[in-house]
């Protein structure tokens, strides 16, 4: 506030309050505004409306279910399914999502005011875009990570197999050359095995053991950079075994027989 202040650009409201949207986006920048509105329409629809460009959207608002994580990992990952602005609906390209694929990673923060501060915050992170990558949690009273998530690369950024950053970026951005047959069956997977990491979790945040915390994160982290590095080289398989090109001569179709489905291990 003491900057635009300071600088004679400060817009107040009827309120007398900073008007923080006037004073740093006087010109309201749609795709903002309408990821906004899009929060209002998964989780407090009767708030949303239809939605207008020039109608500036509360950005705080009291959703009208309870709200879990993964409600919010899914808000990340969106495409804005089936609300008319799905590029993969609609056919507009130009559409800027909310599930990019620019995500270096993303992050939802968890905070339990029931219980001491030292163990109070869980962060739960991608290492990649969100809409192929799984979040996985860390508390704030862990002491270590798995080994690979410790390497430090060093010198010019570049392709490395042994980041497990790198194992979700190549998964991420093979899923994404085509969403109706690769993706679903990635997105579906990690998604199975947040559900399955968040009970276990639970269970040893609610005993209050930072310990079986710690443990189960560093868990999950290693399984899930064993089954990205898996899944890639199963879709990697299942591309070449479709690999039907139209208009090759031999009658073939770029139709797969199936949606490719990672294996559950």
């Amino acid at each position: 506030v003491s900057v635009p202040e300071k600088a004679g650009r400060l817009v107040r409201g009827p309120n007398g309050l900073p008007d923080l949207r006037k004073t740093y986006a006087a010109e309201l920048v749609d795709y903002g505004n309408y990821r906004t509105w899009y929060g209002h329409w998964l989780f407090a629809p009767e708030t949303a409306g239809a939605y207008e460009e020039k109608r500036p959207m509360p950005l705080f608002f009291s959703p009208s279910r309870k709200i879990g994580r993964q409600d919010l990992f899914s808000l990340i990952r969106s495409r804005y399914e089936g609300s008319g602005r799905c590029p993969d609906e609609c056919g507009d390209k130009t559409i800027r999502v909310i599930g990019s694929t620019k995500q270096a990673t993303c992050h939802v923060i968890s905070l339990d005011p029931r219980v001491p501060s030292d163990r109070a915050g869980t962060i739960w992170v991608t290492l990649s875009q969100a809409e192929h990558g799984v979040f996985l949690p860390l508390n704030v009273s862990a002491d270590r990570v798995a080994p690979a998530y410790a390497l430090d690369q060093e010198g010019e950024f570049r392709y490395e197999p042994q980041f497990p950053s790198m194992a979700f970026l190549r998964l991420c951005t093979l899923a994404e050359q085509d969403r109706k047959w690769y993706g679903p069956g990635v997105r579906a997977y990690w998604e199975n095995f947040e559900k399955r990491t968040l009970a276990e979790f639970d269970a040893a945040f609610a005993a209050g053991d930072a310990e079986k915390m710690t443990a189960c994160s560093v868990r999950t982290q290693e399984q899930a950079f064993a089954n990205a590095k898996r899944i890639f080289d199963e879709l990697v398989w299942y591309a070449a075994e479709n690999n039907r090109i139209s208009g090759d001569g031999n009658g073939a179709t770029d139709v797969p027989e199936r949606p490719f489905q990672p294996k559950e291990q």
